[in-house]
C-alpha cells in the first residue's frame, strides 16, 4: 500500500501463504469472479450506489476546479492570500500553482474520482456534505461545486510531497505484493487507490475486492471511473508476477483495452498519506528547500515534457525508463500520459538547463498548442512561461538555473510571442513579449534581487529590484510589454482584485487535511501516525542524492492515460482568480518506453 512504512504500506498485516490461507469461499456475485473462486477481501462497494453516475472527464476546466477556494481548502488562507481585508488577494506564486493545476487536470480526473469514491465509501466524506439531499455516491453531480471541487482537490493530492514519497516506494513491489497490500488495506479500512501504468499510459482506480482461484490466478476487482456502473478486474499471475487488465474480460459491453506489466507498473496509495496537510510549493519554509520544481503542460492538447541537462547528464522526462540521481519525474495521472508532468531537480546537480519540448498532437482539431512551463525553487522567485506554439517542432523558451546556499540565479531565453510571470512573495511581474528576449534573475542573499529583461543581443531593456514585499499595500503586478519590431518597452502597474471566498464551499472542502500533529495525536489512527512520521522523514531532509533518489526517480511512473468523458458539457475556463489570466500547460508521451508492447490505452467514453 501507499502508507508511510518502508515500502509504503501496512507492514503489520499477514503476507505470503499465511495471507492467502485466510481467503474464503463464495465471493459475492457482483464481483463476477470465476466459479470456485475464494474471496480474500471485499470493501462491499456496489456499482448501483457507490460509484459516480458520470465517467471520468477531461477538457477545459470550469469554476469547479482550482479556484482560491480550493487552494485555501488545501493550504489554508495564510498560504494563499496575502491580504484578507476585503476578500482574498492571492499571492502571485499561488496563482501560478492554480494555473498549472488547472492546465494539468484537463487531461482527466481519475485520481480525484478514485480517491473521493473511496472516501465516500468509507464514510470519511458523507455524500450529503457535498450535495444537499444526496444519500450515496451515485446521487452526486459533478457540476455541484463541492463535488467538482473535492474531485479537483483529491486529484491535486498526487502532486504533494507527502503523497508522492510513500506512493513511489510501492513501485518497488511486484504485482503479487501489491495484491497482498490491497487485501490488508481493504480489511483494515485504509482507503487504498491503485495506479496502473503501461506503454506510456497511466490510470487510477478504486480497489473493491481481491479473489483467487487458490493457485496462480489473482483478481483485483476495481471500480474504474472510466466505466461507471460496473466492476472490472486486474488479473495477476502469482507464478510470473505479472498483471493484465482487459476491460472487456469481465464486461462484454465494454470495448477491449488490454494493459499488462510487471514490477514497477503498479503503485498503491493509502488515505492516511493524503490526509496530511501539504506545504505549498511557494512557501519559503518548504521542507524540500534545495529542490527546484518544474511543471510542463499543454492542457491535454499535445504531448510534452522537459529535457534536463546538468553537466554530462541529460534526462528526458517523457522517457520514464531513465534513472538519474537528483532528478525525480512525476507525470500527472489524467487522461493521456502527455498531458503534464512535474520534475524535481536537486541543487546538488549544480547549474542545469531545462528545455520544454512538445510531442504528438492529442487533439486533432487543435490549430495551436497552448503551453505552460513553470520553474519554482522554494525560497526564491517562481517563474512561469505561457503561450501558444504553432507546431510540435517549435522551440520553446529555455531556462537555466543555478541554486546553492549562497544564492539563486535564473536565466530564460526565448524567441516568440509569450508571457512570462515572475512571483516573489507579494510582488508579481508580468512580461508580455514578442521577439527574442532574455530574462535574468539574480539573488545573492546579500542585497535585493535583481530582475532584468534583455533583447536578443543581450542589451538591457528593463530592470528592477525586488524583495518580495509590497511597499505601498496596493497589491498589484508590474506589467512590462516589449515588441522587438518597434523596440518599444512599456510598463504599467495593475492592481490585483480581491476574490470573495465562498465560506459555505470552504466548510465542505477544508476539513480533510488535518495537520501532521493532529494526525499523530489521533488515538484511533495508528497508521496515520506512522505515515506522518515516515513522510516527514522523507520530505524533511531535502537530500535527493543516492540510491533513494534513483528509486524515487525511476519508479514514480505517475503518468495519466484514462479515457476522458465527453467534454461538451465543460465551458471554457473562466477567470476565477484574483490575478490576470495566464496560459496553461501539459506534457507529452515518450517516444519509446520499456512498457509492454501489447498495451493499449483504455477505450474512450
Amino acid at each position: 500500500g501507499g502508507g508511510g512504512g518502508d515500502a509504503g504500506g501496512s507492514e503489520a498485516g499477514p503476507s505470503g501463504d499465511d495471507l492467502w490461507a485466510t481467503c474464503e469461499a463464495s465471493p459475492r456475485a457482483e464481483l463476477g469472479a470465476p466459479e470456485g473462486s475464494l474471496i480474500c477481501a471485499d470493501s462491499g462497494l456496489e456499482p448501483t450506489s457507490d460509484q459516480f453516475a458520470f465517467a471520468n472527464w477531461g477538457g477545459p476546466t470550469t469554476s469547479d476546479t482550482f479556484t482560491p477556494d480550493v487552494a485555501v481548502a488545501i493550504f489554508g488562507s495564510d498560504a494563499v492570500c496575502m491580504d484578507l481585508t476585503n476578500g482574498c488577494v492571492v499571492y502571485p506564486a499561488a496563482q501560478q500553482w492554480m494555473d498549472q493545476m488547472n492546465a494539468a487536470i484537463q487531461g482527466g480526473r481519475c485520481e480525484g474520482m478514485a480517491t473521493l469514491s473511496q472516501r465516500l465509501l468509507d464514510g470519511r466524506d458523507p455524500a450529503s456534505s457535498l450535495q444537499g439531499g444526496a444519500n450515496a455516491t451515485i446521487d452526486l453531480m459533478k457540476e455541484e461545486l463541492p463535488v467538482g471541487g473535492s474531485i479537483a482537490k483529491w486529484w491535486a493530492s498526487q502532486t504533494f510531497s507527502e503523497v508522492r514519497k510513500p506512493t513511489q516506494k510501492t513501485l518497488d513491489l511486484d504485482p503479487v505484493e501489491i495484491a497482498e497490500r490491497i487485501i490488508n488495506a481493504l480489511n483494515d479500512g485504509a482507503g487504498p487507490t491503485l495506479g496502473l501504468y503501461g506503454d506510456g499510459v497511466a490510470h487510477a482506480v478504486t480497489p473493491v475486492a481481491v479473489t483467487t482461484d487458490g493457485a496462480n490466478s489473482i483478481l483485483v476487482h476495481v471500480y474504474d471511473n472510466n466505466f461507471p456502473g460496473m466492476i472490472t478486474a486486474v488479473k495477476i499471475d502469482r507464478a510470473t508476477k505479472t498483471w493484465m487488465y482487459d476491460t472487456a474480460a469481465t464486461n462484454a459491453d465494454v470495448g477491449s483495452s488490454v494493459w499488462s506489466g510487471g514490477q514497477g507498473t503498479l503503485d498503491l496509495t493509502l488515505m492516511a498519506d493524503r490526509e496530511i496537510k501539504p506545504e505549498p510549493t511557494w512557501d519559503e519554509s518548504d521542507s524540500t528547500k534545495g529542490v527546484t520544481r518544474v511543471v510542463m503542460t499543454t492542457g491535454g492538447v499535445s504531448a510534452a515534457g522537459v529535457i534536463v541537462t546538468a553537466g554530462e547528464i541529460t534526462l528526458d522526462s517523457r522517457d520514464l525508463t531513465q534513472r538519474v540521481d537528483g532528478i525525480n519525474v512525476y507525470p500527472f495521472r489524467g487522461a493521456y500520459f502527455g498531458t503534464g508532468a512535474m520534475v524535481e531537480i536537486s541543487s546538488k546537480l549544480g547549474r542545469f538547463t531545462v528545455q520544454p519540448v512538445l510531442g504528438n498532437l492529442l487533439d486533432p482539431g487543435a490549430t495551436k498548442i497552448p503551453f505552460t512551463f513553470g520553474v519554482d525553487a522554494p525560497g526564491a522567485a517562481a517563474f512561469q512561461v505561457s503561450g501558444e506554439a504553432e507546431s510540435a517542432e517549435d522551440e520553446l523558451p529555455t531556462a537555466t538555473v543555478e541554486a546553492d546556499d549562497t544564492g539563486y540565479n535564473f536565466e530564460l531565453e526565448g524567441d516568440g510571442e509569450f508571457e512570462i510571470d515572475v512571483a516573489l512573495g507579494e510582488e508579481g511581474y508580468e512580461f508580455d513579449v514578442d521577439g527574442e528576449v532574455g530574462l535574468e534573475f539574480n539573488d545573492d542573499e546579500e542585497e535585493d534581487a535583481a530582475l532584468t529583461l534583455t533583447d536578443g543581443e543581450g542589451e538591457e531593456l528593463w530592470t528592477d529590484e525586488l524583495d518580495g514585499v509590497d511597499d505601498d499595500g496596493e497589491f498589484g503586478a508590474t506589467e512590462v510589454s516589449y515588441d522587438e519590431e518597434s523596440g518599444e518597452v512599456s510598463e504599467e502597474d495593475v492592481a490585483y482584485e480581491a476574490y470573495d471566498l465562498d465560506e459555505e464551499l470552504l466548510a465542505s472542502l477544508e476539513d480533510d487535511f488535518p495537520t501532521a500533529e493532529e494526525v499523530a495525536n489521533d488515538e484511533g489512527d495508528d497508521s496515520g501516525s506512522d505515515s506522518t512520521d515516515a513522510t516527514n522523514d522523507e520530505s524533511g531532509s531535502g537530500d535527493v542524492s543516492g540510491d533513494d533518489v534513483t528509486d524515487d526517480t525511476s519508479s514514480d511512473t505517475d503518468s495519466t492515460n484514462e479515457s476522458p468523458d465527453d467534454t461538451s458539457d465543460s465551458s471554457e475556463e473562466e477567470s476565477t482568480t484574483t490575478q490576470p489570466e495566464e496560459e496553461v500547460v501539459e506534457t507529452d508521451p515518450p517516444a519509446e518506453t520499456d512498457a509492454p508492447a501489447d498495451t493499449d490505452p483504455p477505450a474512450e467514453e
